[in-house]
């Protein structure tokens, strides 16, 4: 008798305590069911609208406004700040601007930068000079019927030869690059200048600097 009365308390216990691990359980779930997913509006002057959902989802432009918002689906506004090189980066993932020889003339598209810049002594593409070659990759691989002609530079230091070298392997990195971009190899043809032909004439930095270059000129367009 005395067992069953100690038992018997026991057993409710075990009750009472199931019973509250089973509510938490459901508030948990009921408060996981009402998370609100955040997502992410790119806005830039003169763009279509849309979001990029927090998993990665399609980037797409909104014309209210000039930042980067981060809004969950309440609209409640999370982020409100964005720099210019993460615009241009966000920018370049919108897909292509589908350029036609006509923005040859434009001097506000980018394909009127036509001159990719070099360190000293090196022939690779920095980073910042791979969105204007993307952009002229895209119009040449569009327009097989133009062509252009790459035009290798060095600055004075250096012998003639090495410098003859290097503006040579500087075309050709720019020619590899734009081939890579799906250009065809018939449109583009390289030339070597060296020390030659220098854009600024003076013998300081500031010279060096500009006169370090491959200069992409259109042929025929």
């Amino acid at each position: 008798m005395k067992t069953n009365l100690f038992v018997f308390p026991l057993f409710l216990s075990i009750l009472a305590l199931t019973a509250c691990s089973q509510q938490t359980v459901k508030k948990e779930t009921a408060s996981n069911n009402n998370t609100v997913p955040t997502h992410t509006t790119v806005s830039t002057s003169g763009g279509g609208s849309g979001s990029m959902n927090a998993n990665g989802g399609a980037l797409v432009r909104d014309a209210s406004a000039d930042d980067l918002t981060v809004h969950d689906t309440a609209g409640n506004s999370q982020i409100n700040t964005i720099d210019a090189d993460s615009l241009a980066a966000i920018n370049e993932l919108m897909g292509s601007k589908n350029y036609t020889p006509a923005d040859l003339d434009d001097p506000s598209s980018i394909l009127a930068q036509r001159i990719i810049y070099f360190d000293y002594d090196q022939a690779s593409i920095l980073d910042k000079y791979k969105p204007i070659l993307a952009a002229h990759a895209e119009l040449l691989a569009n327009y097989p019927q133009v062509h252009v002609r790459l035009e290798g530079h060095a600055d004075e230091r250096g012998s003639r030869e090495y410098n003859i070298a290097l503006s040579e392997r500087r075309a050709q990195t720019v020619r590899q690059y734009l081939s890579f971009k799906n250009v065809k190899s018939s449109q583009m043809e390289t030339v070597a200048f060296g020390e030659e032909k220098p854009l600024v004439a003076s013998h300081n930095s500031t010279a060096w600097n500009k006169n370090r270059r491959v200069e992409i000129n259109y042929v025929t367009y």
